[in-house]
């Protein structure tokens, strides 16, 4: 059997099953803790002007297990307007929380012929909830006045994750 020496504190092969925490000095820090993910694959429209999940399932929960702990959250996808001269916007919430800024959100894509084109996009963003309840983390979209935007362009499947990593 091997010994190492961790500062004061030997540490067995047998023994190693009984350790509860890291010897000072050490720490997970960055580690991903958990991970969730959901998709979509149905093609879906809005005309909305303000972010709605529009039925997209886009949607994950994840429950932190330390309030130092942030949530790094990733969304993949297709989408587009469908009108000439008309933006599309995407975003993500946490809860109420708008994440984005403004009304824009994270992404703002424009048509500028009217053609129907399923542009791949990615949105990511790391966020500091400084919590250990449940959290509801959404990819959210809207259209311009007079608009509609498109999600999931022809059956793509559009992807969203949420990574805890340690504080």
């Amino acid at each position: 059997m091997a010994l190492t020496r961790l500062g004061a504190t030997n540490i067995t092969n047998s023994t190693i099953a009984n350790v509860t925490a890291l010897p000072a000095g050490l720490t997970n820090a960055g580690k991903v803790l958990q991970a969730v993910t959901a998709t979509d694959s149905t093609q879906r429209s809005t005309t909305s002007t303000g972010f709605t999940l529009g039925g997209s399932t886009l949607t994950v929960d994840i429950t932190p297990s330390s309030t130092s702990s942030k949530v790094y959250v990733v969304c993949t996808f297709t989408g587009y307007p469908n009108n000439t001269s008309s933006n599309a916007y995407f975003t993500i919430y946490r809860d109420a929380t708008h994440l984005g800024t403004g009304s824009g959100g994270f992404i703002t894509t424009w048509s500028e012929t009217g053609r129907v084109i399923g542009n791949p996009m990615a949105i990511s963003v790391l966020d500091s909830p400084s919590s250990t309840s449940t959290l509801t983390y959404q990819m959210r979209w809207a259209a311009e006045s007079g608009g509609t935007t498109y999600l999931t362009y022809d059956g793509t499947k559009s992807v969203i994750t949420a990574f805890e990593i340690a504080g």
